[in-house]
């Protein structure tokens, strides 16, 4: 009898163990945090990452403009999230995706194989496009906005090849020093672009759900959470159900002309026929 209990009891402790083992690593992968080095991106004449200032700029259109615009406000000059103060945002407004992987000079019609030549485009031949008001390098922001996660998703959903991937992205553990200091830069910002706007909700909300999750246990559910709240998110979700819908109703329709064809065609090949036998 009591080996018989000794017995269950280590299978007993054996389960404890397996059953906390992935809540152990779920709580240590959640302590490293994601670094982002883009190729081919520290010889800009304004030592600013366009690659990064890409990414935020993307979880700015995604997950904080989308909220302005259901309020019906906009950031003013005097915060650097303004889009009139993004240095690179007048090159971007003017270039376009051509193909596959090619892309297009809006100020020359130039075509580019890469966005990295493109780039250099801009830098070569167009910085004198870029206003006088535009003074903010969003890649600065990159820690608040969390664009090196971002940027691992992103990349992930493009399929990226492995190798490529591990040179773009190690993990390293989380800093809390460097995760407060986000933080701190994150109700600056709140205090410099969401005051003046007279939208408590919009102040509560991003303080909420970015400002008070800039720390090692949390920044984790940052993206995820922000992209749950999207308040377009019920379009995405019509546009696609609209799309399959579209293509159910074109599929019916190929089959229903094609079986009228047969049908319309029998017919005929009876009356060969009889011709035939006549």
């Amino acid at each position: 009898m009591r080996g018989e209990r000794s017995a269950v009891t280590v299978v007993a402790v054996l389960v404890l163990i397996a059953a906390a083992a992935p809540v152990a690593l779920a709580v240590d992968r959640h302590k490293e945090v994601v670094v982002y080095t883009p190729e081919n991106d520290s010889d800009w004449k304004l030592k600013c990452s366009r690659e990064k200032s890409r990414m935020v700029r993307r979880v700015l259109n995604e997950f904080v403009f989308p909220h302005l615009a259901k309020a019906q406000v906009n950031f003013t000059l005097s915060c650097p999230l303004a889009t009139q103060r993004d240095v690179y945002y007048e090159h971007e407004a003017n270039k376009q995706k051509f193909r596959a992987s090619y892309w297009k000079s809006l100020y020359s019609n130039k075509i580019f194989k890469s966005e990295h030549f493109i780039d250099q485009h801009m830098e070569n031949r167009h910085m004198d496009k870029i206003p006088a008001t535009a003074d903010v390098c969003l890649a600065d922001r990159c820690d608040v906005f969390l664009c090196d996660e971002y940027a691992l998703s992103f990349y992930e959903a493009l399929g990226l090849p492995q190798k490529r991937m591990r040179s773009k992205f190690v993990k390293k553990p989380c800093d809390d020093g460097a995760m407060g200091s986000a933080q701190n830069e994150c109700r600056r910002l709140l205090e410099t672009c969401f005051r003046d706007l007279e939208r408590p909700k919009l102040y509560e909300f991003f303080e909420q759900n970015v400002c008070s999750r800039l720390e090692c246990k949390s920044f984790h559910t940052i993206l995820p959470n922000l992209n749950s709240q999207r308040p377009d998110r019920y379009r995405v979700l019509y546009i696609t159900f609209s799309v399959i819908v579209a293509l159910i109703l074109l599929s019916y329709y190929i089959v229903v002309f094609l079986t009228w064809s047969e049908r319309r065609q029998r017919p005929d090949l009876r009356k060969r026929r009889i011709r035939k036998l006549n």
